[in-house]
This record gives C-alpha cells, sequence and structure tokens, in this order.
C-alpha cells in the first residue's frame, strides 16, 4: 500500500493548498487503487482517512452528494474498526458538508457528536479544530457571539497543544467573523496575530488569506492605500503557495477596491481574470461571486441592464453550489432592480 499511502500525503499537500479539485483526483486514485484490496486493519484505516480527504475536497468543489457518500463510508469503517479518532473526524466531516449545503442545525448535530468521540480518545487537538469549524457555523447564521466563544476556546486548545497551523487559521477566521459584525479594528488585531504565526511557522497559504482578509477590512475602512498594499501581499502568498481559490478571490476583492475608486477598466480587467480562474476551477460559488462583483461594478456605474443577467447567473450558480444565505441575497438585489 506505499503507491496509496504516496498518493494519500500528496493528496494532503494538495488539500493544503487550496487545490480541491487536483486532490479530489489524486485522492479518488488512491480509493481506485485501495478499492476491494484493503483488508487489514491498518489498510482500512488509511482508506478510511482518504475517504474522508476526499469527501472534504469534494465539498469544497460543491460536489456535495460524493462528499457525503465519502464521509459516510468513512464513517462506518471506522465505526467497525472502533476507531474512535477516525468516527470523530468522520463525524466532523459530515458536519463540514452539511455546512457547506447551508443546513446550520444538522451541522451543529453532528458537530456535536464529533466533539463527544473526540473527547472520548482524547484528541483536544481534533477538538480545537471541531471548535473553530462549530465557530464557522454560528457565523454563517448569524450568532456572533457563539461564534467568537468557539473561536477563543478553539484557540486556546491549540495553542496548549502547540498546533500552530490550526491556531492560525482560528485567527483568521475569527478575524472574518469580527469584520462581519463591522468590529473592523477587532478583525484586523485577530488577523495581524494570524499573520505573526503563519510567518513564524512559513504557512504562506493561511498568511495570504489572513492579508487577504485585512484589505476587505481596509476597503470598508475606505482605506484603499492600506488594502492595495495588503492585497499585493495576499496575491504574492497564494500564487507562491499555489492556492488559485485564493488567487481568484483576491482579484475578485481587488476589483472591489477598483470600484470604491471609480477606476472602471482595472476593476472590470482584474475582476475578469479572477472569473477566469474560477472558471478553470469549476467552482460555481467561486464564480458566483466573480459574477455577483462584476454586477456590482455595473450597478455602481448606474447600468442596471448590464448587472442584472450577470446576477441571474450568479443565483443560478450559488443555488447550485448550496449557497442558500448568498442565494437569497441576490434574489433580495435582483428585486430592487
Amino acid at each position: 500500500m506505499h503507491q496509496a499511502n504516496d498518493l494519500l500525503e500528496e493528496g494532503k499537500k494538495r488539500l493544503s493548498k487550496g487545490d480541491w479539485k487536483g486532490a479530489s483526483q489524486v485522492l479518488g486514485e488512491a480509493v481506485d487503487l485501495m478499492d476491494g484490496t484493503a483488508i487489514s486493519e491498518e489498510d482500512r484505516k488509511i482508506l478510511a482517512e482518504v475517504l474522508r480527504k476526499k469527501g472534504h475536497a469534494d465539498a469544497r468543489i460543491g460536489e456535495l452528494q460524493d462528499a457525503m457518500a465519502e464521509v459516510k463510508e468513512a464513517l462506518e469503517m471506522s465505526e467497525g474498526l472502533k476507531d474512535d479518532f477516525g468516527e470523530a473526524d468522520a463525524l466532523r466531516g459530515l458536519g463540514y458538508v452539511y455546512w457547506q449545503k447551508g443546513d446550520i442545525p444538522m451541522a451543529l448535530e453532528f458537530y456535536d457528536l464529533a466533539l463527544d468521540k473526540a473527547n472520548a480518545c482524547n484528541s483536544q487537538e481534533l477538538v480545537g479544530r471541531i471548535k473553530i469549524e462549530v465557530a464557522n457555523s454560528y457565523n454563517s447564521k448569524g450568532d456572533k457571539a457563539k461564534a467568537k466563544e468557539n473561536y477563543n476556546q478553539a484557540i486556546s486548545i491549540l495553542r496548549a497543544v502547540g498546533n500552530m497551523n490550526e491556531l492560525a487559521r482560528a485567527y483568521n477566521n475569527l478575524g472574518d467573523c469580527y469584520m462581519g459584525n463591522n468590529e473592523l479594528d477587532e478583525a484586523l488585531d485577530a488577523l495581524r496575530q494570524c499573520m505573526d504565526i503563519a510567518t513564524k511557522i512559513g504557512d504562506t497559504t493561511i498568511k495570504g488569506w489572513a492579508a487577504f482578509n485585512a484589505a476587505e477590512c481596509f476597503i470598508r475602512m475606505g482605506e484603499t492605500k492600506f488594502a492595495r498594499e495588503y492585497l499585493d501581499m495576499a496575491l504574492e502568498f497564494l500564487t507562491l503557495s499555489d492556492d488559485r481559490i485564493g488567487v481568484s478571490s483576491t482579484l475578485r476583492v481587488m476589483g472591489s477596491m477598483y470600484i470604491v475608486e471609480k477606476d472602471w477598466t482595472m476593476a472590470e480587467e482584474t475582476i475578469n481574470k479572477g472569473l477566469a480562474i474560477a472558471k478553470d476551477l469549476d467552482m460555481p460559488g467561486l464564480e458566483g461571486e466573480g459574477l455577483q462583483c462584476m454586477a456590482e461594478m455595473w450597478l455602481a456605474r448606474g447600468d442596471k441592464a448590464s448587472a442584472k443577467p450577470l446576477l441571474d447567473r450568479a443565483l443560478v450558480l450559488f443555488e447550485a453550489g448550496g449557497r442558500k444565505k448568498t442565494a437569497d441575497e441576490v434574489r433580495k438585489l435582483l428585486a430592487s432592480l
């Protein structure tokens, strides 16, 4: 099973870079390789992990039905092996798929089960990771107080166990939560802590995402000079780590900055670059975000006729990707035209 292990490690690397489509492909090769041959307990544990990772990759690219089936299979396998850690991680994975579907109550239900199992096998590291995702669910639900509470619990746990990569992720997501509540100074503080940790451990991907979020904060503050600096930083780091989702998202926010500055030529050119990457990645949600941004540019120019078909297409893509909340926002915007 050396080849399967190699494919698993390659899949993990691609996941860390945000190459969800590539990760799904590599991990799918591992599943095919092990199909019918994973007989020993060790091999079945490896297969269960491959299925969990592939499920995560598929959830990120909007293949939610495949993701659900893969993680459920991993869960059944881990239950048969009496592998509490594997069960906890699979339950976490199911919570994540439901979160992607926009079904927050079901996501939280599975996260509660995952926390019980993670505590049962005394894996505080996994508890910390699950707490980040619980917080993400509350953040999506709009319950900022519970989101902050769970992010801070995750931060305490992950700092104690020394998982600096996940600690950086927790600070980044906490920053995004503050930003969603328009607490911009608090957001920048959390994002700077993320960037400090990421710099120390050499995690260019999370450092790029923190810079991306910081730039969005500065755009909201009207500080386009600082926003440009952080967007350039985000683009540099996310390109370096080959995180094409991050690059596409950064180009979209750069486009938003140009909209604020009323530089219509640069706005259209930059948003289109991000859209091209999103289409190549075949990610409906990401493409929808780019189309929505382009529509906002036309609306800022007073051209509702050009904005409407873009918003119509974005709505279809958000619905296809299970992005109910975002789809509802676009629907309201369309109704106001």
